[in-house]
């Protein structure tokens, strides 16, 4: 019997990693899934902190096209 309750979950995870460090597709796959997140995280910090600026920005370029069309 396990004592720790996070154990099962820990083994099941290792066999896993075991398994698929074997695979060199899933390996590939592994690497490109961790570039596609870090990617996807850059984006959200870059969208969080220059929010507000590009706010503007887009709501400029829509102000300009807006009065070249009056």
């Amino acid at each position: 019997m396990l004592k720790h309750p996070g154990a099962r979950l820990r083994q099941a995870a290792g066999r896993l990693a075991r398994r698929l460090a074997g695979d060199e597709d899933a390996a590939t796959t592994i690497e490109y899934g961790l570039i596609v997140t870090g990617i996807a995280m850059a984006l959200v910090v870059i969208v969080f902190t220059m929010g507000d600026e590009l706010e503007n920005f887009y709501t400029d370029i829509q102000t300009q096209i807006a009065d070249r069309n009056d």
